[in-house]
């Protein structure tokens, strides 16, 4: 009996730590950003129940993706392991209006021990539905933690 509870005991322990909820935000004068998910501390594992909302303040940004919501379908690529937070996420409009493509890039490392953030870098690539198909990009810092 005290070794079902003990092997019990040690299932629950492992399953609460399982997964983190992982939060990345940026806020200068160009983007206001807030991205969250879930994911599983196990290596290869994915980042889930993905969303966020961003504020595009650049004056050349289309009005159309000036306040953007993020879901799990725009983001494209993920990396997440003791050290690095990284993300992708792309963002274009449905509807047959032109609109911009929005790419959003973060790479951040955690510095110091478990409990310090991660910081990094964010890279906004827009690519504009001009005749020219101007390509903007805008580069910041940025904050992740997983809890």
């Amino acid at each position: 009996m005290s070794v079902t509870l003990a092997a019990l005991t040690c299932l629950l322990s492992v399953s609460a730590q399982a997964s983190s909820t992982v939060v990345c935000y940026a806020k200068d004068k160009a983007i206001d950003v807030e991205l969250h998910g879930s994911a599983g501390r196990s290596v290869g594992s994915a980042i889930g129940a993905f969303g966020g909302e961003a504020e595009f303040k650049m004056p050349w940004m289309p009005p159309a993706a000036r306040r953007v919501t993020f879901e799990a379908e725009h983001l494209t690529q993920t990396w997440y392991d003791d050290r690095e937070i990284r993300l992708a996420v792309s963002w274009i409009k449905d509807g047959k209006e032109p609109s911009p493509e929005v790419t959003l890039i973060i790479k951040t490392r955690r510095v110091r021990g478990d409990d310090s953030p991660y910081r990094g870098q964010y890279q906004l690539v827009a690519h504009l539905p001009d005749e020219a198909g101007t390509k903007r990009e805008v580069q910041g810092k940025i904050e992740c933690s997983a809890d």
